[in-house]
């Protein structure tokens, strides 16, 4: 069932919408979300086996949750390339938005 899942590698299937919170899956090594477009922010993670965390070129905004530093066996996390540009017509500018931490 879910709860063996060991990898999940969405990348590059052009899912919208926000991160999903991820429960139950205690073996889940390998997620990888990247090059989608996935906007929000990123809920809290726990998954203790979680190894590969990538989640970079989408539209993710917001803090970055401290559960991120908490991931115990974690060697490789990235959030890179995260920044939303948006056209206010109201200025005519630009706005970049992003996640901070």
């Amino acid at each position: 069932g879910p709860s063996d899942l060991s990898e999940l590698m969405l990348h590059l299937n052009n899912f919208s919408g926000s991160l999903p919170r991820l429960q139950g899956l205690s073996k889940l090594s390998k997620l990888h979300l990247g090059e989608n477009a996935l906007t929000g922010s990123i809920p809290i993670i726990s998954l203790p086996s979680l190894r590969y965390f990538n989640i970079s070129f989408n539209g993710i905004t917001g803090t970055i949750p401290a559960s991120i530093s908490n991931l115990p066996v974690c060697d490789t996390i990235d959030l890179s390339h995260q920044a939303k540009s948006e056209y206010d017509p109201s200025t005519g500018q630009r706005i970049t938005r992003g996640i901070s931490g």
